[in-house]
């Protein structure tokens, strides 16, 4: 019998803009980016396709969107079939993508990297942008004041390879490469802007939907106060 994780509860929930902020914060940060129709993005575990189909309806660019989970890529596609975009999502490896070097102008990581050995996804994100592409990234990270044996059960349940700090996820960006890394404060945005992005978190459920799936559930909730993120802006 195949033991569920968290990657698996959103999969079979097909939980669109679960990463920290949502879809609102990625439309605030996006719109500071200089993105045009010669811009070439990579939407790194793309999940169901919420924000690639919201890059492609609110940003002319060239858009490539991925995700390590099948079960994520099929929802996705179905979501560009039905809304008749010109693009297909294909499963990835974060850690080893196909891509050719030098392809992007843009990364974006929403809550992806954090589930991968870094040291791997992070020099693959370099890898894969141009000399001045930018990665985005919206990434758990520790905080300092958590106990040891807090940090275990959240690494134990969320199945992360291990935890960084903000300033540890700067390090470990400085070690990939990038030469300019920064970390955002999140904006103010929660009135004006949740107004103004018509979709927030949104499913598209696998039926039937185990029950281990809401043991899942549950448990994420007890756990997810102890969860902070940060918004980390890195430049090749």
């Amino acid at each position: 019998m195949t033991q569920f994780g968290y990657l698996d509860f959103l999969a079979q929930m097909g939980v669109g803009g679960a990463h920290p902020g949502g879809l609102s914060l990625t439309s605030y940060l996006l719109a500071q980016e200089t993105i045009t129709d010669q811009t070439a993005i990579l939407d790194v575990g793309c999940g169901t396709g919420q924000t690639a189909a919201y890059i492609h309806s609110n940003f002319p660019s060239q858009l490539s969107a991925c995700d390590g989970n099948e079960m994520m890529v099929e929802k996705a596609n179905q979501r560009f079939h039905h809304h008749r975009l010109p693009f297909q999502a294909t499963v990835e490896n974060a850690e080893r993508l196909s891509f050719p070097d030098e392809s992007f102008h843009l990364v974006l990581s929403e809550s992806v990297s954090t589930f991968t050995r870094t040291e791997y996804s992070l020099a693959e994100y370099y890898r894969v942008l141009k000399p001045g592409g930018v990665l985005l990234a919206i990434e758990t990270t520790k905080n300092p004041s958590l106990t040891e044996e807090i940090t275990k059960e959240l690494q134990t349940f969320y199945r992360f390879p291990r935890m960084l700090t903000e300033q540890e996820w700067i390090r470990a960006l400085q070690i990939a490469g990038f030469r300019k890394t920064s970390s955002l404060n999140p904006p103010s945005y929660e009135e004006d802007l949740e107004e103004q992005v018509e979709n927030g978190t949104d499913f598209s459920l696998t039926h039937p939907i185990p029950q281990a799936i809401y043991d899942i559930l549950a448990r994420h909730e007890e756990l997810a106060p102890y969860l902070s993120f940060s918004i980390f802006r890195a430049v090749k």
